[in-house]
C-alpha cells in the first residue's frame, strides 16, 4: 500500500511500498531509531519486536510470572519454563529455537512468516511446518528430539496440543505465528488520560404511538357519487375519464373529462403547453410553509395560465411536483414571447420572500418541457431604491435567477407590467391579492378567493408539540391532502408521536480566561472504531454576543472532540468508551492547545516528506510532558500516559458544505444541517465580518456605533439588564455630552464678543464652537437611538430610517469639520507669528469667512455618499437591524480614501504648524538677541507662545488615538472587542466636549473675555 498508516509504522514487518527519497528508498521499517519497539500498537500481540521481548511481558494471558518470557530449556525439552527479561535478546541462545533471540531467524528474511526455527549451534533458520515431519533438516536433530513422538507438525502436534491444552506443545505450535499481523491495525485509544474526568450519562426510553393519521383525523368526505363509465376501450377519451350524464330518466349522454395535456369530445387534440418539474430546497425556516404561484405570462404581462404549489421543507424536499400551464388560446399567438414566472410567499407570516423567471426559449415546440430546482432564499426580497422600471403602484424587485432583470409585485388591487391597472380585490380578508385572478391563502383557508376554511387540523393530530399543517384540498387521492405535522427535534413521526431512541449528547463548553472567544466554534467529532479508519464529523457553532460559553446537542457518537479556533486546535474530550447521551461539561485552556510540528522541530525534520518526518513524532512527547497533542498538515497526535504519540489522519480543510448554493456573503463558510433536506444553515463568518449571512463588516476605517455595540445591546431586556460595556458606554455618553455642552456654549460666548474676533483664528472657533455643540447633541441622538432601537423601545419606522441615514452622516461631516476648523487655526497662528508685525488682520478675518465656507462645503460634498448608501439591514436570527452602509468596491475604496483624507491632513497640519510656529519664532529672536543662546530662545518662545502650543498639542495627542486605531487595527474581529474601538471613538468627541479648556484657558485674551461674561451671567441670575 502507499498510505501511511501510523499503527503500522515500525512493526517489524514492511506494509508500504519503497518510496524514493533523496536517492534511497524509504519504508514504514526504515529510519526507526527514535520509535519505541513497546507501543499501543506492539504491545501483547503475540510478536517480539523488542530485542529483549519486552513488548510481550506482563501481559494478561501471559503464562509466566511478571518479566518472564516462555522458554524451553535444552536440558529440559519435556515441560514449558520461563526465561527471566535479562536473560532475553543477550545475544546468547537460551531456549530451544532460540525464541528468546527473536532478531537472529527474522534478519535472514523478512517476508517469509514461518522461517522462525532457529537450529542448535547453527545459523540456519527452518520453516516451522517442517519440525516433527520424520526428517533430520537441523544439523543436530534438534527439530525432531523436541517431537515426543508425533509427525507430522501441523497435523497432530497442533490439533492434539489444542485439545489437551498442554502449555509446552501450545507454545511449539504457535511458535511459528510470532510475526507481525499482515491484518490492517487501526487507530486505537489505549492508555490515555481520559478527558474531562466525569461524565454524566443519560438513558433514555422511546415512547411509541401506535395510532395512526388516518384514525385521529377524519378529512371531509365528498358523499357525492359520479357513474363512472367502466373503460374498455383504452383508446376511449384518450387517458381521460369517460363519464355519463343523465339527460332524463331514461337517457345518458357519455362526456370525456380531458387531462391538461389533451382536449376535444374524446380528448383526440393535443394541447400546447408547458410541462414543469419543479423540485424545491429550504436552507431555513424548518417551521415555515410556502406557497408558490406559477404562471405562464407573454411579453405584453397578460397571464396565459397559473397553478401553485404548497411547500413543506420538512416533508416535501426529495418530491418533484408535475405542472402543467396552458396557454390562453389556441393555437398560442406564435407572434409573442412567453416566460414562466415562479413567485414565492411564506404561508406562515403572509409575506413576500422572491421571484423566479424562466423564458420559453424554443416557442415553436407544441410543449416545452422545463426543469426547475429552487433554492428559496434566507430572508425576504429587499425592494429595489434606483431602477428603469416604474412601479407605480408597487415595488420593484429582482429576480433571482437573474439579478439584470426586474419586475414590478403590485400592490392588491393593481396589476400589469408597472402596475398601472386597477381591480376590484375578491379575496378573502387577510389573504394576498397577487393578480385580479390569483389569491395567496393564508394557512387556515382555501379556495380561489381564500373563503372555504381548513378543518382537518385538530388537538389530537399533531402530538408533543408539532404544528399541524392543512393538506392540500385540491389532492384528495394524495398524501398530500392530508394534514401534516412539523415536528421539534426530540420527536418524529407522522404525528410526532415518536421519541428519538438515543437522547443527544448535551456539550457545554466554557473558555479559559486567557482565550479570547470567537464568533464561532468549530468542533471535530472523532469516532474510533477498530475495523475502520476513524470517523471525523465536523460541524460549527456560533456564541452570541453576550455569552461567555456554548452549549450544544449533537447525535454523533464519539470519542474525542477538538475546538477549533482558526485553525488553532485544543482537545475538549477525550473518552476510551464512546460518548452516547451523555452530559459532557469541558473547558478550552491553553494548556490542552495542540501544538504545530512547526512548533516543535526544527525546518530540517518538519520540512522532511511525511514518511521520514513522522518517525520522530514520539519525541515531543517524551520530552514535554505537559504535551497533550500536536498536528501536522494530515494528521492529529495524542501524547499517552507513557509520552509516546498516538496519531491519526485529520482533515484540516473543513469547509462549507452548501455545495454551490453557498447562501454566505464576503466567502463564509455555509454549513447544513442536512444534505438531502436541509432547514437551516449555519455561516461561519472570517474576521472582519459577522451577521447571520456575514452581511456586516467592520473594516471601514470610521466605524459607527451600530458596528461596535449593536450587537453588544440585548433585546427585550431592561437597561438595567444591559451588559456592563453598554452601562458604561451611556455614562460616558452623558458625561460627554454635558461637560461638552457646557463647554462649547461658554466657548461660543466667549468669541461672540468683537474682540476675540479681530482675526481670523477668532471666526474659526467661533465656528468651531458651534460645530462642536451641534456635534454633541447629534451624538447623544445617535446612542439614544441606537439603545431604544435595539432594546425594541422603538420599532423600525420611517423615523429610524431618517435616523439611520441622516445621524451617522451628520457625525462624520461634523467631525471633519471640526477637524479642519482647527487646522485652519493652526495654520493661521503659524502665519502670524511668520509675519509678525506685517500681518494683516483684515485680510485674515476676509480669508477665514471664505475658508469656513470652503470646509463645509468641502466636507459635505465628500460624505454625501453616505447618506445614499446607508441603509437599515435586517438580522432575522440575532433579531437585530443594523444602520450599515453598503458599498460598491470602488466606492469602498473612495470612502477609505476619503476617510483618511480628513483623518490625516488636519492632523498633520496643527502637528507641522506647531512645530514650524516655535521654530520660525525662535530664529526671529535669535536675529534680534544675538548674545543669548538658542536654548534660552526656544524656552522663551515655549513660554510667550504656550496658549498655541497648548491647543495645538492637545489636538494632536486626542488626534493620536484615532489614527493609531484606524490604521493599525485592521478591523474590529469581533463586537467582543467592543471596548478598544469603543474608547477609540469616545476619543473623537473629546475634543468637543474640551473645546474651553483646549483653546480658551491657555490664551490670556480669551482667558480675560471668558471671566467676564462668567461674571456677566453670575450677575444676571442674582
Amino acid at each position: 500500500q502507499y498510505r501511511i498508516n501510523f499503527p503500522l509504522l515500525c512493526n517489524g514487518a514492511i506494509n508500504l511500498k519503497p518510496i524514493l527519497i533523496d536517492g534511497s528508498y524509504e519504508t514504514d521499517e526504515t529510519r526507526c531509531e527514535h520509535w519505541q519497539c513497546n507501543n499501543t500498537y506492539t504491545r501483547c500481540d503475540g510478536f517480539l519486536l523488542c530485542e529483549d521481548g519486552a513488548d510481550e511481558i506482563n501481559c494478561p494471558d501471559s503464562y509466566c510470572p511478571p518479566f518472564h518470557h516462555p522458554c524451553i530449556f535444552f536440558n529440559d525439552t519435556s515441560v514449558l519454563s520461563c526465561l527471566p527479561i535479562n536473560r532475553a535478546g543477550d545475544g546468547i541462545i537460551d531456549c530451544v529455537g532460540a525464541s528468546d533471540e527473536p532478531k537472529r531467524c527474522r534478519m535472514s528474511d523478512e517476508y517469509k512468516v514461518y522461517e522462525r526455527f532457529n537450529c542448535f549451534n547453527d545459523t540456519q533458520c527452518i520453516d516451522t511446518r517442517y519440525l516433527c515431519n520424520g526428517n533430520q533438516n537441523c544439523k543436530f536433530n534438534d527439530d525432531e528430539t523436541i517431537c515426543k513422538n508425533h509427525t507430522g507438525f501441523w497435523q497432530t502436534l497442533c490439533s492434539f496440543s489444542s485439545s489437551t491444552g498442554i502449555e509446552r506443545d501450545d507454545f511449539l505450535c504457535h511458535l511459528g505465528r510470532w510475526y507481525p499481523k499482515l491484518a490492517r491495525t487501526n487507530f486505537l485509544i489505549r492508555n490515555m488520560p481520559i478527558y474531562p474526568l466525569l461524565l454524566q450519562t443519560t438513558t433514555t426510553t422511546t415512547t411509541t404511538f401506535t395510532e395512526s393519521v388516518e384514525s385521529q383525523v377524519n378529512p371531509m368526505e365528498n358523499n357525492a357519487m359520479i357513474n363512472i363509465q367502466n373503460n374498455n376501450d383504452p383508446w376511449l377519451c384518450n387517458q381521460g375519464v369517460p363519464i355519463q350524464i343523465g339527460i332524463d330518466r331514461n337517457q345518458f349522454k357519455r362526456i370525456c373529462l380531458c387531462p391538461p395535456s389533451y382536449y376535444g369530445d374524446e380528448c383526440q387534440y393535443e394541447n400546447q403547453r408547458v410541462s414543469l418539474t419543479l423540485q424545491i430546497q429550504a436552507t431555513s425556516g424548518r417551521r415555515n410553509v410556502f406557497v408558490f404561484i406559477i404562471i405562464l405570462v407573454d411579453n405584453g404581462g397578460q397571464i396565459q395560465s397559473h397553478d401553485y404549489i404548497e411547500y413543506l421543507p420538512t416533508v416535501d424536499c426529495k418530491t418533484k411536483f408535475d405542472v402543467y400551464l396552458l396557454y390562453s388560446m389556441r393555437p398560442k399567438n406564435s407572434s409573442k414571447a412567453y416566460s414562466v414566472q415562479i413567485h414565492a410567499f411564506n404561508k406562515i407570516t403572509m409575506s413576500y420572500r422572491a421571484s423566479w423567471i424562466y423564458p420559453i426559449q424554443f416557442p415553436f415546440l407544441p410543449v416545452y418541457r422545463l426543469s426547475v430546482q429552487l433554492i428559496i432564499p434566507f430572508s425576504n426580497a429587499i425592494p429595489l431604491k434606483s431602477f428603469a422600471l416604474k412601479c407605480n403602484h408597487g415595488q420593484c424587485y429582482n429576480y433571482v435567477n437573474n439579478q439584470s432583470l426586474t419586475y414590478c409585485l403590485c400592490q392588491p388591487g393593481w396589476s400589469g407590467v408597472e402596475c398601472t391597472k386597477q381591480y376590484k380585490c375578491e379575496c378573502a380578508p387577510t389573504s394576498i391579492c397577487f393578480d385580479q385572478s390569483i389569491c395567496v391563502c393564508p394557512l387556515n383557508r382555501y379556495g380561489p378567493r381564500c373563503y372555504f376554511h381548513h378543518y382537518s387540523c385538530h388537538s389530537e393530530t399533531c402530538m408533543n408539540g408539532g404544528q399541524c399543517i392543512p393538506g392540500d384540498e385540491r389532492r384528495r387521492a394524495s398524501r398530500m391532502n392530508r394534514p401534516r405535522c412539523i415536528c421539534t427535534p426530540e420527536y418524529f413521526g407522522n404525528q410526532c408521536q415518536n421519541r428519538r431512541r438515543e437522547k443527544p449528547t448535551e456539550l457545554h463548553i466554557s473558555f479559559d480566561k486567557k482565550i479570547a472567544i470567537p464568533a464561532s466554534l468549530f468542533i471535530h467529532f472523532i469516532t474510533i472504531d477498530h475495523l475502520e479508519n476513524p470517523v471525523q464529523n465536523s460541524t460549527v457553532k456560533k456564541i452570541g454576543f453576550d455569552q461567555n460559553s456554548l452549549s450544544m446537542k449533537t447525535s454523533v457518537i464519539f470519542h474525542i472532540a477538538f475546538a477549533d479556533i482558526s485553525k488553532t486546535y485544543y482537545l475538549l474530550v477525550l473518552q476510551s468508551q464512546a460518548v452516547i447521551s451523555s452530559n459532557i461539561s469541558t473547558k478550552i485552556v491553553p494548556s490542552h492547545r495542540c501544538a504545530s510540528i512547526f512548533e516543535l522541530f526544527n525546518e530540517s525534520i518538519s520540512n522532511q516528506p511525511l514518511i521520514k518526518r513522522i518517525k520522530y513524532y514520539h519525541i515531543p512527547c517524551q520530552q514535554r510532558h505537559d504535551l497533550v497533542c500536536f498536528y501536522d498538515s494530515t494528521q492529529i497526535c495524542l501524547c499517552d500516559l507513557s509520552h509516546q504519540a498516538n496519531c491519526f489522519d485529520f482533515d484540516h480543510n473543513v469547509i462549507g458544505d452548501c455545495k454551490k448554493h453557498n447562501l454566505c456573503e464576503n466567502d463564509g463558510h455555509c454549513f447544513l444541517d442536512d444534505m438531502e433536506c436541509p432547514t437551516s444553515f449555519l455561516c461561519a463568518c472570517p474576521d472582519c465580518y459577522y451577521g447571520t449571512v456575514c452581511q456586516f463588516s467592520t473594516k471601514q476605517l470610521s466605524l459607527t456605533l451600530d458596528a461596535i455595540l449593536g450587537y453588544r445591546i440585548l433585546p427585550h431586556l431592561t437597561f438595567s439588564q444591559q451588559p456592563f460595556v453598554v452601562k458604561i458606554a451611556m455614562i460616558t455618553t452623558i458625561i460627554i455630552f454635558c461637560l461638552g455642552i457646557l463647554s462649547s456654549f461658554f466657548s461660543f460666548l466667549t468669541f461672540r464678543t468683537q474682540k476675540t474676533r479681530d482675526v481670523g483664528c477668532g471666526l474659526y472657533l467661533y465656528a468651531s464652537s458651534i460645530t462642536s455643540m451641534i456635534t454633541l447633541c447629534v451624538f447623544l441622538m445617535k446612542f439614544s437611538f441606537l439603545v431604544a432601537f435595539q432594546m425594541k423601545i422603538i420599532r423600525k419606522d420611517i423615523i429610524s430610517h431618517v435616523q439611520c441615514r441622516i445621524l451617522d452622516f451628520l457625525l462624520r461631516f461634523l467631525l471633519s469639520n471640526f477637524d479642519w476648523l482647527n487646522g485652519c487655526v493652526a495654520v493661521e497662528r503659524a502665519l502670524n507669528v511668520s509675519k509678525g508685525i506685517t500681518f494683516d488682520k483684515a485680510k485674515s478675518k476676509r480669508i477665514a469667512k471664505r475658508m469656513i465656507f470652503i470646509v463645509l462645503f468641502v466636507t459635505f460634498l465628500t460624505h454625501i455618499h453616505d447618506v445614499i448608501h446607508r441603509q437599515l439591514v435586517d438580522d432575522e436570527e440575532a433579531e437585530r437591524t443594523l444602520c450599515i452602509t453598503k458599498y460598491s468596491s470602488l466606492l469602498k475604496i473612495f470612502d477609505n480614501i476619503i476617510t483618511i483624507f480628513h483623518f490625516s491632513f488636519p492632523f498633520f497640519i496643527n502637528f507641522f504648524s506647531t512645530v514650524f510656529l516655535i521654530i520660525r519664532a525662535t530664529r526671529i529672536r535669535s536675529n534680534a538677541k544675538k548674545d543669548e543662546t538658542f536654548k534660552r530662545l526656544l524656552r522663551e518662545q515655549f513660554l510667550h507662545h504656550k496658549h498655541v502650543l497648548i491647543s495645538t498639542t492637545l489636538l494632536v495627542l486626542l488626534a493620536s488615538p484615532r489614527i493609531i486605531i484606524s490604521f493599525t487595527s485592521g478591523c474590529m474581529k469581533s463586537a467582543r472587542d467592543a471596548w478598544f474601538y469603543l474608547i477609540g471613538y469616545f476619543i473623537s468627541f473629546i475634543p468637543s466636549m474640551l473645546f474651553l479648556i483646549i483653546f480658551i484657558l491657555p490664551s490670556k485674551l480669551y482667558t480675560a473675555e471668558f471671566n467676564k461674561i462668567r461674571k456677566e451671567l453670575c450677575k444676571r441670575h442674582n
